[in-house]
């Protein structure tokens, strides 16, 4: 069956002798890779930029370590959308649900994996664009801390928020691919989870009762299972935050390309660049103070043992012929879930679990840098969560 994943399945680097020889990744194309020019998932991107002198760090580090670059994957364009759609290149095909889609920014990167054809891969994430891929398509995905990671070589959307990160399917291959990536950490031993009360609110029945099963048969690995609310307001106040300074970045970074240029880019996306003009200085700056309360109380909560356990998405992957409208409300409610790790700089994993209605993708947010522990719990969780 024909994927659609790949934006150019040519591109290859051997990996070179190391920990991860014989395994083969794939790339999201917003990563430099010396002698091809990055698209960025926009025709006119590609158009108007020079073929690229160096490999991004993060791809140069895997080849280093043994893995071999096998391709170059499809995206949102600009990485800006949470679908997979995207108007030049078409849709990636969701391995899980021909009717569905595979979720986005980093859509070729999780199809890639979902589907086979790569043993992991690359993508990054600004508002859920590694983990709502993951959830959909029934992989294994991470967002890890910011700044942990080298963003060299990758082309920015909101430097508050980007980070790179990747998929696997097997948890020996995520276990093996993060400890790579991250060879020194803290252990972490975590004994609370704390479920965001707020957070159930936004979700989708169905999800809900999953949900419920999920969490007693967490019981058996946590000392203690707490609820509290995350936010003094409400999380729609919480989303906005996100993305007064995600637009006021978004622009600062692309707006005079995109007043040049002109380039033809679908009407969701022009929509959100021109909102993203509209966004003042001072409204940045003042939403770049409230992030720094947010965080602070998130890593209070969070403290040394505990990590936050919710669904990683609202509901399951929305029909392709969902309507402009149903896609947009759907986006909403997403980055509700999603700004949570993305306001608060820590990592957050979404655990592959699967159901009667298909597979969901569970979330473990934990603190800062404490990425090894993390997907140690991650496996763990797996095995006792499947099936619900």
């Amino acid at each position: 069956m024909e994927y659609g994943c790949y934006y150019n399945s040519k591109v290859h680097i051997a990996g070179k002798k190391g920990p991860l020889s014989g395994l083969v990744f794939s790339a999201k194309d917003c990563f430099d890779v010396k002698g091809y020019v990055t698209s960025f998932g926009n025709p006119g991107w590609a158009e108007s930029h020079k073929v690229a002198h160096h490999t991004s760090d993060l791809i140069t580090q895997l080849v280093e370590s043994g893995a071999s670059l096998q391709g170059k994957t499809h995206l949102n364009e600009l990485t800006f959308g949470l679908d997979g759609q995207n108007i030049h290149f078409g849709m990636p095909v969701n391995p899980l649900g021909v009717d569905r889609i595979p979720g986005g920014s980093s859509s070729g990167s999780a199809v890639s994996v979902a589907a086979g054809l790569a043993d992991f891969s690359l993508g990054t994430d600004t508002a859920g664009s590694i983990r709502i891929p993951a959830s959909y398509c029934g992989v294994f995905g991470i967002r890890p801390t910011h700044s942990l990671l080298s963003t060299q070589g990758i082309i920015p959307l909101s430097q508050s928020f980007d980070v790179p990160g990747c998929f696997a399917r097997s948890p020996e291959i995520f276990t093996e691919v993060l400890n790579t990536l991250i060879p020194k950490q803290k252990e972490v031993q975590f004994t609370k989870a704390i479920v965001p009360d707020d957070v159930m609110g936004v979700i989708d029945p169905e999800i809900r009762s999953i949900f419920k099963t999920v969490q007693a048969k967490a019981a058996s690995i946590f000392a203690n299972i707490n609820f509290v609310t995350l936010t003094p307001d409400n999380l729609h106040t919480l989303s906005n935050l996100f993305r007064t300074i995600q637009g006021y970045e978004v622009w600062n970074n692309h707006g005079k390309w995109f007043k040049s240029y002109k380039p033809k880019v679908a009407n969701d996306v022009a929509k959100r660049i021109n909102w993203a003009s509209t966004v003042t200085k001072s409204s940045y700056d003042s939403g770049k103070k409230e992030q720094e309360l947010f965080t602070k109380m998130l890593v209070e909560l969070l403290g040394d043992d505990s990590v936050i356990l919710m669904p990683t998405a609202p509901c399951h992957p929305p029909l392709i012929n969902s309507s402009t409208k149903e896609f947009e409300s759907h986006r909403v409610k997403i980055i509700k879930l999603t700004s949570i790790a993305g306001l608060g700089g820590v990592p957050e994993i979404s655990i592959p679990v699967n159901c009667k209605q298909g597979s969901i993708g569970i979330s473990i947010i934990g603190p800062k840098n404490s990425e090894r522990s993390l997907v140690a719990l991650a496996v763990s969780l797996q095995k006792i969560f499947n099936s619900v």
